[in-house]
């Protein structure tokens, strides 16, 4: 039996306040969040083959999965009632085998909410995500029911972390920080960005091989650009190197940016990094709860000061977890405040185009009283800590 993510008091709460019955995700970030099931299944390869989940608001649970991955859900999930329906063909059995495939997705969720006395209820959907044809066949097989756009609920379930999902994120960003001290030692004269990286995945491969998120990268004037892949460019004495990367460690994120410097910086590199710097910290020294992202932001615009005309960010701070980049977003428009649990990439850039950029990135959980790091990779200075 797998472990559950959820927090069944909160699932509760938040449908109670939404007055929803039950949720239907389909989703794969959702599904996984209601199923505990983090490994890649089809619908992650073919968007079009769906997967789906029911949760009820008393807590009730149940899969619909296609037949040939019953064993692979059962083996990671929680729930209890996992059943199979077929994505082809229209036989419940397939001639040239016994093996029952089920009815359609449609049918079997159909049959399932009548199973659970949830036939005429209030069913919170996935409305960015499904597609319009299934939505039009749970009308036909559920006429009773009330079809309620959830994607909001699902994200404001998601963006509170249960304990579960903080350890799985420190331990998938305590990787990446062993990678970047791998590429502290590695940084010389002449390495190229190719090599920088080689140092950090060959941590990933001797941590388990967790796949890798992304990887963002550039030296020299090629910091300056945005989502990069790292090339043979070779790093001179006195280059910005930044880096932008993370992992996938049972089914959660890592994003953890850096700027370091090849050698020593230059007075002016070590002056804007230090503006930077003192504006991440008086930021993070606001973030606690009831503390609104718009005023995480407003402390952002104002510590910039000059240079928040050069690079004029839209947020400073994302959610992450299950997706690399998830609610809330820390904006001008989050008015919402803060809660203990919420997880963050806090991250501020700096671009000055075709010179060079700058970059400091955390992940950051609120707690009760304040905030704290999941890591502890030094961040103040663009000179290498091994």
């Amino acid at each position: 039996m797998g472990k559950t993510l959820l927090d069944m008091e909160r699932v509760k709460a938040v449908l109670d306040a939404e007055d929803i019955d039950v949720l239907l995700a389909c989703r794969p970030e959702n599904f996984s969040y209601c199923s505990g099931v983090t490994r890649r299944l089809e619908h992650s390869f073919v968007r079009e083959h769906t997967t789906y989940a029911l949760l009820t608001r008393d807590g009730q649970a149940a899969l619909i999965v296609p037949f040939f991955e019953l064993e692979t859900v059962g083996e990671e999930t929680w729930v209890e009632d996992v059943t199979p329906f077929r994505q082809f063909g229209d036989a419940a059995v397939d001639e040239r085998s016994s093996r029952d495939r089920g009815a359609s997705a449609e049918e079997v969720i159909a049959e399932k909410l009548s199973r659970m006395g949830q036939q005429a209820v209030r069913v919170g959907f996935d409305e960015k995500f499904t597609p319009v044809s299934v939505y039009e066949l749970l009308r036909e097989q559920l006429p009773r029911a009330h079809f309620v756009a959830a994607s909001h609920v699902f994200d404001r379930l998601r963006q509170v972390k249960t304990a579960e999902e903080i350890a799985r994120l420190t331990e998938s960003a305590g990787i990446v920080e062993r990678a970047y001290r791998a590429m502290w030692s590695a940084a010389a004269d002449g390495v190229t960005e190719r090599e920088l990286a080689g140092a950090a995945l060959e941590v990933f491969l001797r941590e388990g091989s967790p796949p890798l998120s992304f990887m963002n990268c550039g030296a020299g004037v090629r910091s300056s650009i945005e989502h990069l892949p790292p090339s043979d460019y070779a790093v001179r004495p006195g280059d910005l190197i930044r880096f932008d990367m993370g992992v996938c460690l049972r089914g959660y994120h890592s994003d953890i940016g850096r700027t370091f410097v090849c050698g020593q910086p230059s007075p002016e590199q070590a002056r804007i990094y230090d503006h930077v710097f003192h504006a991440y910290q008086q930021m993070i020294a606001a973030m606690k709860p009831g503390c609104a992202g718009s005023e995480i932001f407003r402390i952002y615009r104002r510590e910039m000061g000059e240079y928040y005309s050069v690079c004029p960010l839209e947020w400073v701070a994302h959610g992450f977890g299950l997706e690399i980049h998830e609610p809330p977003f820390l904006s001008p428009s989050m008015h919402e405040p803060l809660e203990p649990g919420m997880v963050f990439a806090v991250e501020i850039v700096l671009d000055f185009p075709g010179r060079e950029g700058y970059h400091v990135e955390d992940p950051i959980l609120i707690t009760e009283d304040g905030n704290r790091r999941l890591i502890d990779l030094p961040n103040d200075s663009l000179v290498v800590a091994e």
